[in-house]
Order: C-alpha cells, then structure tokens, then sequence
C-alpha cells in the first residue's frame, strides 16, 4: 500500500474493513454464546 493516503480514504478504510471484521466476529461470538 501506499504511504500516501488521504486521511479521509485511510479512515473510511478503516470502518470498511472494521464494519467486515464484525460481520464476521459478532454472529460467531453470538453462537458461542448461545
């Protein structure tokens, strides 16, 4: 990746790949709960 990204890209990246992660990790972790 490119040292220079724009702040505003760089933070929707961040939400992007956080909003993937909890896709991911919440239905799990309400599985194992359940």
């Amino acid at each position: 990746m490119p040292t220079k990204i724009p702040k505003r890209y760089r933070k929707n990246n961040d939400k992007n790949q956080l909003s993937q992660f909890n896709m991911i990790i919440i239905p799990f972790i309400i599985m194992f709960l359940k």
